[in-house]
């Protein structure tokens, strides 16, 4: 007989309704698990979200890409073209090095060639100043006028010295907005009466500033195809042709953009998961806590299917409170986080989606609990003991009596109680192991990559691998000097008589040279100005040992050979198709002009073959694309001194003193740039700060949802096992033994995530560390993250015990006798 026949349609929801008002504490819980999930998914959708609309709107006034050297006519024919949508012109001067600070002189169209004023940013004026439009007006930063000592108003006289030495007055007309305290470069804009005749301007070609037409909906590779065919049909080589990398980032089919979904999704998946296993765990107890309930239900004539929908129902009606919750928490830190990119369109887009998730992982969640709850017949009910029972296979004959007669044999220590009580339903203690395990591998791999990072060596990529300060040529006196960086090297101030000041300084250990040459050459009608790299025999073997292809046709070619064959070779061939939209292939000749700083000389050499893996700069710093062998840079270098940087090697210790001697050197040569460890250590040191706290953050929400699950089953062991804990203290048992036992019940479940996490993160993380390593991150070193562990292991050692004596302590002030009186 139907139940709904007795009463009305409704009765299903009147009892779920009434099941939902009485147990509160799996209310709390389930609520507390989907608020939890929703939040967590919340936030990190919306931070993904809310930096990609961020990064939309920061793009929407940016140029999409820059045509380098383009004439006036080019730039006016260019702008008439559909696809063009935005088009100024602009001028960009060699930069002016003013101690660690850069000053770039700029010239830009007020009014675009086409298109309206602000659809490509440029700096705004503040109030009261105004444009360049004379020859000796400029518009400058206030903290540049402050580094130079200039009162920053309107109407003050500042003098700026050009690379060359010539020094120039100009009055200020306009102050540039925004914040330039941490930058490294500070722009002067000039008028375009300057930029056509200004000394700093005037031999500079301009650049075509440009915006597409509707590349923000192009994929990546159209749209980069597009650019260099428009730029092509105007004459504007390849090389001139530069792209606005972080426009391009935004567009779809970037590969870093992919990889991040890839992740976001595998997070996301993650966190449903576990939120799986939490509510499927709170309502699995919940069943068995009311499995005498569902019996008398079916007494009354309720169907199987009646009792599932029952079940279901109350899962959804808690959803119906967890879920805005989850959406209030998480939205309210996602709009904190990311204010520059909040959206509220995408934001409801984004709740419903959830919304949507968190009801199916709900329903997944209660299915098999409602299913186990609907089979339930009314004599099962009436015989439960407050414990399920799993089916076994009958064992046959004396094994079998044996086997009774070992379970007769139990410890009735307050820890031989607590191992049968573990025992008794092992899918439960199954369960919550396996979520705490999960939590405690993901916060594994989240310390061990903490751990395993050495800053130290991530910030000594390059040139710091060698030492702890960087002294190079200076590239603005290469500008000005009349023969470029090989007029410079030919009276180099990296000498012999320098090496020995730095050497005699207190905690100098070594001093390493660097030496390339600068050349231009030409191949395939594209002509460019790089570096050789020379190296003799010794580090051409190294070269083919570590860094070259067994396939390569480098490993067949002695140095002698190279050197008899006029031969070189290619680091980066992949940049330099990412460049020209070419490769060079083996035999291509490549003709060389060097510059010797007494006369020039032109040369002829063949291409032998290519050291693709970038490692090779680890070698040597900055090499540049074309790497020839000492004997042949020889023959076109005459007298120069080749050395481009010294890296100072120091004792660490010393630092401070060491840094103050080194520059009181280099202040009586201005063509030499100091660069240290010191300050990219703590540029690092900032940006893994912030990664680490993204990681530990997250690591530790999901550690919360296995923390729930182990404090659900602790309390619900308690709550529906009073009448038993009455009746072991009725026989003997002591409170002090009953606390022990219930706290070594919670503590055997941390043993055993504590097992799982201690085996399989400690695998996971060091097969995550060794991938990390083949993907070039070899600062990164596999350590085991003890005290992390330490940490973890004491929270599941304090977490039990806190719950257990909180719950005891509570009933316990209920008489003994009141307890024993309990119904079933």
């Amino acid at each position: 007989m139907n139940l709904a026949s007795n009463d009305n349609r409704n009765v299903i929801s009147h009892l779920a309704k009434s099941s939902v008002k009485s147990n509160k504490l799996r209310n709390f819980f389930t609520v507390f698990a989907i608020a939890l999930s929703v939040s967590l998914l919340a936030v990190i959708s919306l931070y993904i979200s809310g930096r990609k609309v961020a990064e939309m709107r920061q793009v929407e006034h940016m140029q999409h890409v820059i045509y380098e050297a383009i004439e006036e006519e080019q730039a006016l024919a260019m702008a008439k073209e559909e696809e063009v949508s935005v088009l100024m012109r602009m001028k960009s001067g060699i930069g002016i090095e003013l101690g660690s600070k850069i000053i770039q002189p700029n010239y830009y169209d007020e009014t675009p060639v086409k298109g309206k004023v602000g659809e490509i940013a440029v700096n705004e004026i503040e109030e009261g100043g105004t444009f360049p439009e004379k020859l000796g007006e400029v518009a400058v930063t206030k903290e540049y006028c402050e580094l130079i000592g200039v009162e920053p108003k309107v109407g003050s006289t500042i003098m700026v010295t050009a690379i060359d030495g010539t020094t120039e007055e100009f009055v200020i007309c306009g102050l540039l907005k925004g914040d330039w305290k941490n930058a490294s470069i500070y722009p002067i804009i000039f008028s375009k009466e300057y930029a056509d005749n200004g000394a700093m301007l005037a031999g500079t070609p301009y650049k075509a500033v440009v915006k597409i037409k509707d590349a923000r909906y192009m994929q990546q590779s159209r749209f980069e195809e597009k650019i260099v065919e428009l730029g092509k049909a105007y004459g504007v080589k390849r090389s001139d042709v530069n792209p606005n990398n972080y426009f391009t980032g935004t567009l779809e089919g970037d590969s870093l953009r992919s990889q991040e979904r890839i992740v976001f999704t595998a997070i996301c998946v993650g966190i449903l998961f576990i939120s799986i296993l939490v509510i499927y765990s709170v309502f699995y107890l919940s069943v068995i806590g009311r499995i005498r309930q569902f019996g008398q239900l079916r007494t009354l004539g309720m169907t199987k299917k009646q009792i599932r929908r029952m079940v279901t129902r109350e899962g959804l009606m808690l959803s119906g409170i967890g879920i805005p919750i989850g959406l209030l928490i998480g939205g309210t830190i996602g709009y904190f986080i990311q204010k520059s990119g909040w959206d509220w369109m995408r934001t409801l887009i984004i709740g419903a989606v959830i919304m949507v998730a968190d009801v199916i992982t709900v329903w997944m969640s209660i299915y098999k609990p409602a299913m186990l709850a609907a089979e339930i017949s009314p004599i099962e009910a009436a015989k439960f003991t407050g414990e399920l029972k799993e089916k076994k296979r009958k064992k046959a004959g004396k094994k079998r009596e044996i086997q009774e007669a070992k379970k007769l044999k139990r410890s009735m220590t307050p820890m031989g109680l607590a191992k049968i009580s573990a025992g008794r339903n092992r899918k439960k203690t199954f369960l919550t192991v396996l979520s705490l395990g999960i939590g405690g591998i993901l916060f594994m791999l989240a310390a061990t990559f903490i751990t395993a990072t050495n800053l130290d060596e991530y910030s000594r990529q390059g040139e710091f691998a060698w030492g702890e300060y960087a002294i190079i040529l200076s590239n603005n006196a290469a500008e000005t000097n009349e023969h470029g960086m090989s007029g410079l090297q030919k009276d180099n101030p990296l000498n012999e008589e320098l090496k020995e000041q730095l050497l005699s300084i207190d905690g100098v250990k070594k001093v390493r040279a660097f030496t390339r040459m600068e050349m231009k050459w030409e191949a395939r009608g594209e002509a460019s100005t790089d570096y050789v790299h020379p190296f003799d025999e010794a580090e051409y073997k190294k070269v083919q040992d570590k860094f070259v292809d067994k396939d390569s046709p480098l490993k067949g070619i002695s140095y002698n050979e190279m050197v008899e064959n006029r031969q070189i070779f290619v680091a980066g061939n992949s940049v330099v198709e990412e460049v020209f939209g070419w490769r060079f292939e083996v035999g291509d000749k490549v003709k060389v002009t060097f510059d010797n700083g007494g006369e020039t000389l032109e040369k002829e050499y063949t291409i032998a073959g290519f050291v693709e893996n970038w490692r090779y700069n680890k070698e040597a710093p900055a090499i540049g694309w074309f790497c020839m062998p000492q004997a042949l840079v020889d023959e076109v270098s005459g007298n120069l001194n080749l050395n481009d940087e010294y890296i100072v090697d120091t004792d660490e210790r010393k630092e401070k003193a060491i840094e103050s001697q080194i520059q009181d050197i280099l202040k009586e040569k201005p063509d030499l740039v100091l660069y240290t460890l010191r300050e990219r250590k703590l540029e690092d040191t900032k940006s893994f700060t912030l990664v680490y706290t993204v990681i530990l953050g997250l690591s530790i929400f999901i550690i919360g949802f296995s923390m729930l699950n182990l404090v659900n089953t602790l309390i619900t062991n308690v709550v529906t096992r009073k009448q038993e804990f009455a009746m072991l203290q009725s026989v003997g048992m002591s409170r002090k033994q009953l606390n022990r036992m219930v706290c070594l019940e919670g503590l055997l479940l941390s043993a055993g995530n504590a097992v799982i996490t201690l085996i399989f993160g400690t695998v996971f993380g060091y097969a995550g560390i060794q991938i990390m390593r083949e993907l070039a991150a070899d600062y990164m070193h596999y350590k085991f993250p003890l005290w992390f562990y330490l940490g973890y292991l004491l929270v599941l050692v304090i977490v039990p015990m806190l719950v257990s004596g909180i719950i005891l302590k509570g009933f316990q002030k209920q008489a003994l006798t009141e307890r024993l009186r309990v119904e079933d």
